[in-house]
């Protein structure tokens, strides 16, 4: 297709199968060893601080426990197939998470990206009704 006035790029593979492999586990490996500093440091909290090793109750989030990192990450592990990761998040999110819970105020932009998000991409992905 010829567009005018725009560069024509051509579309090449930089990357062999076996590097692609690589990339992958490696990307996997780092979701794991994030999601690992979140759960002993701050499950069930907003955030992790990884630096302190302590956690965020931001105002924007409610000023309480509100499981941010949980909700918004739990489609990353279906979709990376971290099943028991996700299991335990869903768990958690079926057992744990209610928006009326929040004292403080919420950020429209992070309820809408975080929360909204995360719920709807999950129950796009997993058809399971408790995330409506």
């Amino acid at each position: 297709m010829n567009i005018s006035g725009a560069h024509q790029v051509a579309v090449e593979s930089y990357t062999s199968d076996d590097e692609t492999g690589f990339q992958k586990k490696k990307v996997v490996e780092m979701m794991i060893h994030a999601w690992s500093g979140y759960k002993n440091y701050s499950w069930g909290e907003n955030e992790l601080r990884p630096v302190s090793k302590s956690f965020n109750k931001r105002e924007i989030f409610g000023g309480r426990e509100m499981p941010a990192t949980i909700v918004d990450a739990a489609d990353t592990l279906f979709i990376m197939g971290l099943k028991e990761e996700y299991e335990e998040a869903r768990d958690y999110i079926k057992k744990n998470f209610d928006m009326s819970k929040a004292t403080g105020t919420l950020s429209v932009f992070e309820t809408n990206i975080r929360f909204l998000g995360g719920l709807l991409s999950l129950y796009a992905l997993t058809k399971e009704e408790f995330y409506m």
